[in-house]
């Protein structure tokens, strides 16, 4: 048994030990587990190991004696383990402990049965379900409870009815390989007492025997539902395998359906079994479903189904999940088919090759999209891999993320741009003479720029999704990626609803709204939402607060490329450099002082004003940015960061604010500026 490395976990904690307690249940019969140390010391029955180092086993014998001393029966020993720790001499803490059990089961003849676990799936008012126990060894029996019916077709298993102080029952006996059948009794379809809650789930348990000793149990758990149901969940399931290397694990759609007579169809590269598991400790039936080995079929994608069909109340009702099966041969790509991708995430593409000599031959074609016209433009990027050890890795996010179309001045357009759209070939080549050994294309891939921190399958692009302060004065823009659908904006003040409006659709456009906090007033808390068909919703957080002494606000370009903006509060200057080249000519005789150019370099200085704590990666955004400008006298001036060094966490202070230095990209040297 390993023992949790906890040197260097816990910090708090300089001194660590393994405390140890060994229990046997019953504890009033002879001995039948020889005594042993988990060290060199003396056996005991209650101990303490110190921790030294890492990487810390233990290892116990199993010797039984005195078996034949024992009367039939089971028998249980467990160690309870304890990993504690403590800063020089103060008491010791438990920081994480395991009971570990061993079980020893005397009987006259092994019993052996299948399945362990029983769920039943029980529609109030219908015919239950039976299941059914495979039993085999020279004399067993099977006693159920009064919840449950046992029952046999085969005349050689005995069914005798029992009546005991909890009520009536059967216990199944017989010898040899039989089936015996559980079903429900009518308990099941009792009513609830007035005024109080249906219980929908029971947990019960049936005694295997050898004879006439108890051997092992039955779990068996009801779920109770009062309406006919037939659901599938997820409804799509994503396989993924490299040919001739590794075939898939199983997965489970969940499978609630309390409707006889069901119709089961599935794809036929797929095998789906009906099965019951427990899954987050909580019963559930489930279909299994198992590809068939990547032996069997070529590399490539492979989309099938899983379908169920009932019917209910008259009605046929169809379920299907989808089944996305992608095998690779060459390439394993960590983007999921149908999602967006992001281009400065930390993903790459991993290449496979089992051959020796040979290189890898990538092509990577992109279309890319203008701001606001859609305009297409496409690229091809050409390169050659080499592998080693058979193995490379690569990531294309980066270069996706340079050839992406930039905007270079601010606007109030709501379409911004369409997600590229990314395909990649790969050939696997020989070195020697460049024959072809294979090929593999990969599928079209749509690729945002940023980083996918925070966002799901719909929602706001934003770095920081923190909450952020904001004035009466202030507007911020958001940003928003959908896919086909319907979308609904909400704003709520103070958790009541403000506003909605359903968004355009959108044509494959990133969108932006803009939204102006005029109407709102001090301490307001503003949730701004995107919702969708279903209900699922995506959302940002804004504080307001008192209006500054000014209003300024800086817009700067995001690592989505797409607007972001704050107000600053503070005070502000802005300051000209001169630079002169001149030349000294003489003019009877005299030196006289030339200029031959002037040149002017424009610096604004500007305080951002109280902002939250939260709001200090914002600032960073800000100050990382290619693309800045600010609003003077009615016309956005562009700006480019100066700041060399940001303060990110002070522990000192409560409230935070940022003067931050730009340069002016003039239009023109004569060009003057103010605020």
């Amino acid at each position: 048994m390993k023992i949790k490395d906890a040197i260097g976990a816990y910090p708090q904690c300089d001194t660590f030990r393994l405390t140890y307690l060994k229990q046997f249940e019953p504890s009033n019969v002879v001995a039948w587990l020889a005594p042993f140390s988990y060290d060199s010391s003396e056996p005991v029955t209650f101990g303490h190991l110190s921790i030294e180092e890492n990487g810390l086993e233990l290892i116990f014998p199993i010797e039984l004696i005195n078996i034949n001393l024992l009367p039939l029966g089971i028998y249980k020993f467990r160690q309870v383990l304890s990993l504690q720790g403590r800063s020089g001499g103060s008491l010791w803490q438990e920081l994480s402990y395991i009971n570990f059990d061993t079980f020893l089961h005397i009987v006259d003849d092994l019993v052996f049965y299948a399945p362990k676990n029983i769920i039943f799936t029980h529609t109030v008012g219908t015919v239950p379900p039976a299941h059914q126990i495979q039993m085999n060894g020279v004399s067993w029996s099977l006693v159920g409870t009064p919840r449950y019916l046992l029952f046999s077709t085969d005349p050689s298993v005995t069914i005798q009815n029992v009546s005991d102080e909890t009520g009536n029952f059967q216990i199944a006996s017989g010898t040899g390989e039989k089936t015996v059948s559980i079903t429900l009794t009518n308990f099941f379809d009792q009513p609830s007492a007035p005024g109080t809650i249906p219980i929908t789930l029971f947990i019960n348990q049936l005694k295997v025997k050898s004879g006439s000793v108890i051997v092992d149990y039955v779990d068996v758990r009801v779920r109770k539902l009062f309406t006919q149901v037939l659901e599938l969940s997820p409804d799509q399931l994503n396989f993924i395998a490299i040919k001739n290397v590794n075939d898939p694990a199983p997965q489970n759609i969940i499978f609630t359906c309390n409707v006889p007579g069901y119709v089961l169809t599935y794809s036929p590269w797929l095998t789906v079994t009906v099965e019951q598991t427990l899954i987050d400790g909580q019963p559930e039936q489930v279909l299994r479903v198992t590809t068939m080995s990547t032996f069997n079929l070529e590399a490539g994608i492979y989309i099938g189904h899983v379908t169920v069909t009932a019917v209910i109340g008259g009605i046929e009702k169809i379920e299907t999940t989808i089944i996305r099966y992608q095998i690779d041969d060459l390439t394993s790509i960590p983007y999921e088919y149908g999602q967006f991708a992001f281009t400065l995430d930390k993903k790459s593409i991993s290449l496979l090759s089992f051959n020796s000599a040979t290189y890898i031959q990538m092509k990577t074609e992109v279309k890319t999209f203008d701001f606001f016209t859609g305009l297409e433009k496409n690229y091809s990027v050409p390169e050659k891999i080499g592998l080693f050890q058979g193995k490379a890795k690569i990531n294309i996010g980066r270069r996706i993320h340079q050839l992406l179309n930039k905007n270079k001045k601010p606007d109030e357009n709501i379409f911004q741009y369409k997600p590229a759209k990314v395909t990649m070939f790969f050939e696997e080549r020989n070195l020697s003479d460049n024959t072809l050994i294979r090929s593999e294309n990969s599928d079209e891939f749509l690729f945002v720029a940023g980083l996918s921190e925070g966002f799901s399958k719909f929602g706001f692009l934003k770095f920081n999704r923190m909450p952020e302060r904001v004035t009466k004065n202030e507007f911020k823009y958001f940003n928003i990626l959908v896919p086909a659908g319907e979308f609904n904006f909400l704003v709520y003040k103070n958790g009541v609803e403000y506003s909605n409006q359903m968004l355009l659709p959108s044509d494959g456009h990133i969108m932006t709204k803009k939204l102006f906090f005029e109407e709102f007033n001090q301490g307001d808390k503003i949730e701004v939402s995107l919702k969708n068909e279903t209900g699922e919703t995506d959302r940002l957080i804004f504080y307001v607060i008192p209006e500054g002494k000014y209003s300024n606000h800086i817009i700067w370009e995001d690592i989505f490329l797409l607007k972001s903006s704050i107000e600053c509060h503070g005070n502000f200057t802005i300051k000209s450099d001169f630079t002169f080249v001149s030349a000294n000519n003489y003019e009877d005789f005299v030196s006289q002082l030339e200029y031959l150019d002037i040149t002017k370099v424009a610096k604004v200085t500007i305080n951002t004003g109280w902002i939250l704590k939260t709001q200090v990666d914002s600032i960073e955004s800000l100050m990382r940015s290619k693309n800045v400008w600010i609003g003077l006298k009615e016309k956005k001036v562009s700006l480019r960061p100066l700041n060399q060094s940001l303060v990110n966490e002070d522990s000192e202070r409560e409230l935070i604010d940022y003067t931050l230095e730009f340069q002016i990209n003039p239009e023109t040297n004569e060009e003057t500026y103010r605020f």
